[in-house]
């Protein structure tokens, strides 16, 4: 009797992982872009959008509170990183435009 219930248990829940999933993966393969451009689309409306403002309040909060505390050059570490997280994907976005204009990499 255990056993029985133990399969059928497993096999529901086998069938529900399907009917969840299944869906889903129709959705992924409908979709027309590709995964790295839906990946940097996410990436870009997360950091340059209403959330990047808070995150770019935060890094200047911080760097704030690390000359406040701990001096220029801690403030001027912090603001070098929110630099680089907030800078970095538009200069490589442009490198790589810039070579497909030219010709370059594909």
């Amino acid at each position: 009797m255990k056993k029985s219930l133990l399969t059928l248990r497993t096999s529901l829940r086998s069938l529900l992982c399907a009917l969840t999933l299944a869906p889903l993966a129709a959705m992924a393969q409908s979709g027309t872009a590709d995964a790295g451009s839906t990946l940097w689309s996410a990436f870009r409306s997360v950091l340059y959008g209403p959330w990047g403002l808070v995150g770019s309040a935060v890094v200047v909060a911080m760097g704030i509170y690390m000359f406040l505390e701990r001096g220029f050059m801690h403030a001027l570490g912090v603001m070098a990183a929110g630099g680089l997280i907030f800078f970095v994907p538009l200069i490589v976005v442009s490198m790589r435009n810039t070579a497909q204009a030219l010709g370059g990499a594909g």
